[in-house]
């Protein structure tokens, strides 16, 4: 049986906090509680042992509170809770004295600022503040997570080249349209993620976690997880599920199987750093 950490999930308390998009999303506009994502331990192909939780993106004016909850349920749910990343906001020159009075929280690992949505435009992360943020990040220990669109993985090269003592994490395999694979009229599309991959894979500082396709399907999705398996090599890429973000397409089990298809072939030692040692080591986890 394979041991597995997530290293990307949501709770989406939507009592507690507001997440906008949420709004129009009807199959994850509900309370989706920790209790939930638990359902999956203990199966009879692999075993759940602990997950990441990534900030929600919730309103501005819930971000401390969001931050407060969620670094405290890793404390009183460590067991299961192994990690956590916060918001902050990195065009702020005084994100460093905003998210200091968590670092005393060895749960506290990193920090996430979207920069796929649309009110974002492209070339953010490559303001002076952001960088400088990005370095404090560092500084502090802690690491940066980027998600964004797939076309601005060069941007993320060039920050992430300027802040070479920050570890930094792309999310979702930068968001590749699996859709693109099959349509030869959007084929410059995959030819852009693939340099951005190949751009990123150059740098030690970066690593890449394998999730956020829209396909289970082990043949669809075979081409993009192997690109990325191949260039950030095995100790740089980390298996997750996006739970429940992955609900609009797929489900956390049938992902989780096709991604045991896709490495079966894998020595049981590379298997073990991409389902969970790789997450260990980056998310220090003991």
């Amino acid at each position: 049986m394979q041991k597995i950490i997530d290293a990307h999930f949501h709770i989406f308390d939507v009592d507690r906090f507001t997440v906008e998009w949420l709004k129009d999303v009807e199959i994850l506009n509900r309370p989706i509680l920790l209790e939930e994502f638990e359902a999956f331990k203990n199966t009879e192909e692999y075993d759940l042992t602990g997950a990441v939780h990534i900030e929600l993106d919730s309103i501005a004016s819930q971000k401390g509170a969001e931050n407060d909850y969620f670094s405290n349920l890793a404390i009183e749910r460590g067991d299961f809770v192994k990690a956590v990343i916060l918001y902050a906001n990195m065009l702020d020159p005084n994100m460093s004295d905003f998210i200091s009075p968590y670092c005393s929280n060895d749960r506290v690992l990193g920090v996430r600022r979207i920069l796929h949505v649309d009110e974002t435009p492209p070339g953010t992360c490559l303001n002076n503040v952001f960088i400088e943020n990005v370095k404090k990040l560092g500084a502090l220990d802690l690491h940066f997570e980027a998600c964004m669109r797939s076309g601005e993985m060069g941007d993320l090269y060039k920050l992430a080249k300027q802040c070479p003592n920050t570890l930094i994490v792309l999310n979702h395999m930068g968001l590749p349209d699996v859709a693109a694979l099959k349509d030869p009229s959007r084929i410059v599309e995959i030819d852009r993620w693939k340099h951005g991959i190949l751009l990123l894979a150059t740098l030690d500082n970066v690593v890449c976690k394998i999730s956020g396709l829209s396909s289970s399907e082990p043949k669809e999705i075979e081409e993009i997880v192997g690109f990325c398996t191949s260039q950030f090599g095995p100790e740089r890429i980390m298996f997750a599920s996006n739970f429940p973000v992955c609900n609009l397409s797929i489900d956390f089990d049938s992902w989780t199987k096709a991604m045991l298809e896709l490495f079966a072939n894998k020595t049981s030692a590379e298997r073990d750093l991409f389902f969970y040692k790789n997450a260990e080591r980056i998310y220090k986890i003991k």
